[in-house]
């Protein structure tokens, strides 16, 4: 179950190497991918400074991810959730967390190319238990604090990640993991 990962994600699409995220994927989804579009995570990236406090997010239910980790698996792994147990997968899902976020936000910057673009869109905090945010914006910078954010592209983007009877709302992040 143990997949190799890697400091940068990277895509190879038409013989070019373009860095996309700085985060840990694993290599192996990149690998069997060929359909994946950079250019949503190339344009309009919004500078986020090192240190935040509050952010206007979303949360992420376990239910929501398990739905994105499914998808995300069976983009990039087609036919091998057979190969394991529901209690393997399940694990595995529960493991990949993170790459799930950042396969989120992926979807997301490509079906709504006007939300802004953060290299820290998955925040983990601890209220009272941990919970995944998706960020929209946050106050790490004046560029990632006021950055333009129209009600509709919320309300459609909560829509679409499957957690729309919840509004948006700026959360303390200062116990982020």
């Amino acid at each position: 179950m143990g997949l190799l990962l890697g400091r940068s994600w990277v895509c190879a699409q038409a013989g070019n190497c373009i860095n996309l995220l700085r985060s840990a994927v694993p290599r192996l989804l990149i690998e069997r991918s060929t359909t994946i579009d950079p250019r949503p995570l190339l344009l309009g990236r919004i500078p986020q400074g090192k240190k935040v406090s509050r952010a206007l997010a979303v949360k992420i239910n376990d239910e929501c991810l398990y739905r994105w980790g499914e998808r995300c698996y069976d983009e990039f792994l087609p036919g091998e959730r057979e190969k394991s147990s529901p209690e393997e997968f399940r694990d595995y899902l529960q493991d990949h967390h993170l790459h799930t976020m950042h396969y989120m936000a992926w979807k997301l910057y490509c079906e709504f190319p006007n939300l802004p673009r953060l290299d820290r869109s998955a925040i983990l905090i601890m209220c009272p238990k941990s919970t995944w945010l998706y960020v929209f914006k946050d106050n790490s910078s004046p560029e990632a604090f006021h950055a333009p954010l129209s009600q509709e592209d919320v309300t459609a983007a909560k829509e679409f990640l499957g957690v729309k009877e919840q509004g948006a709302m700026w959360y303390d992040v200062t116990r982020r993991i």
